[in-house]
């Protein structure tokens, strides 16, 4: 692939803008409160977590008690016209995840929206190493 490709999970963009576009064609398929199928499931979560190992992802797991069971498209609570998609836990809560803030970068340890990001430090235990959440949008309008 090229200079700029991305791969997430088992498939490789030519850019971020390609993927951006393929995520973005995902959250549009769906209406608001539906569960995604199990492959685009499976592709959101390697999007949650492509900046992780296999084995970071079990250790922290196993570390916290926290599971991605599922995902499901509906409206952000603070953004009532932006359609998202929202990671569900074992407990059925529902956090909002956003496509474009994993896939542009934008993801830190200062500016994470609702999903896993690699910190500066790759030491400590598994869930330090996993930074907090801050509220922004799911996507563009």
């Amino acid at each position: 692939m090229g200079r700029y490709s991305i791969t997430i999970g088992e498939r490789t963009f030519a850019s971020k803008t390609r993927a951006l576009e393929y995520y973005k064609a995902m959250l549009s398929s769906y209406p608001a409160g539906e569960k995604l199928s199990e492959v685009d499931r499976r592709s959101i979560i390697d999007l949650a977590y492509k900046d992780f190992s296999g084995e970071e992802v079990q250790a922290f797991e196993a570390e916290t008690g926290h599971h991605v069971r599922g995902v499901m498209v509906d409206y952000h609570p603070e953004f009532p016209s932006t359609k998202c998609f929202f990671l569900i836990d074992q407990a059925d809560l529902r956090q909002p995840f956003s496509y474009r803030l994993a896939i542009t970068g934008a993801l830190s340890d200062d500016k994470v929206f609702h999903a896993p990001a690699a910190t500066s430090s790759r030491s400590g235990s598994a869930s330090s190493r996993w930074s907090s959440f801050e509220t922004d949008r799911c996507a563009a309008h």
